[in-house]
């Protein structure tokens, strides 16, 4: 009895306790609905079947709704996806890049070629048909005659010659104010002594090559007006002797040529010139032949060049010229001889090298 008793109390107790959790949760759902439709009818309190385990309750798409509508009114944490928006192109600034691009290639232009293509072209329609400054190339060719002296306390690197000489220069003008140059020279027949005391001779060659970037100015728009020319670039000089040379060396120099030339017309459109060159430092080695004459270990060397002559013009393509060149080179050697020297028999030091060049020079000029 007293356990029957128990089961009904425990039954009341779990019943009414069912009762109450379901009552509370109808109360937490929303009163509209057709899941609530479907759970409970008119009568708040009517039973239906228990929910199993497994089954989930849904929110019917009208509180879906209603809940996507309703908004806080403050909205604390921000939308990140909202604010990653792509940067718009902003035309003004793409201009102004632009601007800026074709300002600097404008000034590069002027500063190599004296201005845009368009400023040149007009530049050249107020130019007289018989300038020079119309030619895109001019080709010199011509003759010389020079003499060698070069001075030195070692007798290997003493001696005297002369001979002529042909010369070919091309100038090419990308513009009427900048152009590119390229010179060569070699001699005919020339020969050095090659034997102390003697006056026996052996065959040798010079030769001088030249490669200029060329930047010129007109101080007035006629055909006689005054100009001057920088250039830059490259200066090389070899003298060649037989291999088999027992007395005498194969020379060599090279430098960074820096020059500067000025030509001033007369009434009758023909020119004086005057030009200079500098070669600071300069690159300067012997080459072996029979012997080994060598006159150091090392040497520190420059040179110049000095320049003075006329142009007769007939027209724009056709000139004539005539130049007086003079060129020097100072080399000076540290450490002994590799050779006992004929004149003294005994090796130098130190030994000291002073070469010069005296040019005069004839030719013909072709411009077109």
């Amino acid at each position: 009895m007293v356990l029957g008793k128990f089961y009904l109390v425990v039954g009341t107790l779990v019943l009414f306790t069912f009762h109450n959790v379901q009552a509370q949760v109808i109360e937490v759902l929303p009163s509209s609905g057709s899941y609530e439709e479907e759970a409970f009818d008119s009568s708040r309190y009517q039973k239906k079947p228990r929910l199993g385990p497994s089954v989930q309750v849904k929110p019917s798409k009208t509180a879906t709704q209603k809940r996507k509508k309703t908004k806080p009114k403050f909205q604390l944490i921000p939308d990140i996806q909202q604010e990653k928006t792509e940067p718009k192109p902003n035309p003004a600034r793409e201009d102004l890049v632009q601007e800026e691009n074709s300002g600097f290639v404008d000034d590069v232009q002027g500063l190599v070629m004296g201005g845009t293509v368009e400023e040149i072209h007009k530049y050249q329609k107020k130019l007289d048909k018989d300038d020079i400054r119309h030619n895109f190339i001019e080709i010199g060719i011509g003759t010389s005659y020079y003499y060698n002296e070069s001075k030195s306390n070692y007798w290997f690197r003493e001696y005297i010659t002369s001979a002529p000489a042909l010369d070919l220069e091309t100038k090419i003008w990308f513009g009427p104010f900048f152009g590119l140059k390229v010179g060569y020279m070699t001699s005919v027949g020339a020969s050095v002594k090659n034997e102390y005391g003697t006056n026996s001779r052996t065959k040798s060659t010079d030769q001088w090559i030249e490669v200029d970037l060329v930047s010129r100015r007109f101080f007035k728009k006629d055909d006689r007006a005054p100009s001057l020319e920088f250039s830059l670039g490259y200066y090389g000089y070899q003298r060649r002797v037989p291999s088999d040379e027992d007395q005498r060396m194969k020379l060599a120099s090279q430098a960074i040529n820096l020059a500067y030339d000025g030509r001033w017309p007369d009434k009758d459109g023909d020119a004086w010139k005057m030009g200079f060159s500098i070669r600071p430092v300069v690159w300067h080695s012997e080459g072996k032949t029979g012997i080994n004459a060598k006159s150091g270990k090392s040497n520190e060397s420059f040179g110049f060049e000095s320049r003075l002559g006329q142009e007769f013009k007939f027209d724009r393509q056709n000139r004539l010229y005539w130049n007086l060149k003079f060129l020097y080179e100072k080399n000076q050697f540290s450490g002994n001889s590799m050779k006992t020297d004929p004149s003294t028999g005994s090796d130098i030091s130190d030994v000291s090298v002073d070469t010069h060049f005296l040019f005069l020079e004839l030719g013909f000029i072709w411009g077109n």
